[in-house]
């Protein structure tokens, strides 16, 4: 069987608190609770009421339902959504670059023309 809930809990208060940069101790501090409350949660000695873990989530940029659902299958589509978007920004980045230099070659030709310019080519 997976894991339990509180498994799940724990360990994506772990991914997201780091993904943060915060320590145990910081984000105990942020939401309010001593500075080993977080340290508490993680190492299974407390759960957070339900208004807390509101707060958590808040603190933590996330939904609170992130913070239940199994980590394995969380991060497995943030990682195939992260590929995706890098893939789709790769390619948008190779046709921009193309449609401007297609179009800086066209504008400067219409302006050579304009002034009656001729391009030179200093062979070496």
């Amino acid at each position: 069987m997976g894991s339990s809930t509180r498994d799940n809990f724990k360990a994506n208060l772990k991914h997201y608190r780091k993904q943060k940069g915060l320590s145990q101790e910081k984000l105990s501090e942020i939401i309010g609770f001593g500075g080993t409350y977080i340290t508490e949660i993680e190492s299974r000695h407390k759960f957070p009421k339900p208004e807390t873990i509101d707060i958590i989530a808040q603190n933590l940029d996330i939904e609170p339902y992130q913070l239940f659902i199994s980590p394995e299958k969380d991060y497995k589509q943030i990682e195939a959504t992260q590929v995706a978007l890098k893939s789709v920004a790769e390619k948008i980045s190779d046709r921009f670059t193309t449609l401007i230099h297609d179009k800086m070659v066209e504008e400067i030709s219409d302006i050579m023309e304009q002034e009656n310019l001729i391009l030179v080519h200093k062979d070496n």
